[in-house]
């Protein structure tokens, strides 16, 4: 993830101090700001679509993951996908210089 990726996210609308201000995150018990769920999200869905689509997101017919963890900007994630039929995959998230799961119960299902 860029470390400017929650600064970017704001965009969005979200507006949520803890993503952008050092203080409310201290005050929320992070050593800094955290990154948006939404970003960790879309970026494990995005690598799905490039690995198992080709990039296409069209034939997606149903994603869902759980949060397990924080990310803060700046962190790299390494996703570990499985295939568990033919148009399904499963996958997890988890930031390798710690160890630490982030997302979990990632479902991918497609058409054909």
């Amino acid at each position: 993830m860029r470390e400017d990726a929650a600064l970017l996210y704001r965009l969005s609308g979200d507006m949520n101090p803890l993503h952008a201000d050092p203080a409310e995150a201290a005050r929320a018990g992070f050593p800094r700001p955290v990154l948006q769920g939404l970003c960790t999200y879309g970026t494990a869905l995005r690598v799905l679509v490039d690995t198992l689509l080709d990039g296409r997101p069209e034939p997606v017919r149903r994603y869902a993951a759980r949060f397990s963890g924080v990310v803060f900007p700046g962190e790299t994630l390494e996703l570990t996908v499985w295939r568990t039929g033919e148009r399904e995959a499963r996958a997890e998230a988890v930031v390798p210089d710690t160890g630490r799961l982030v997302l979990a119960d990632a479902v991918l299902e497609w058409e054909a």
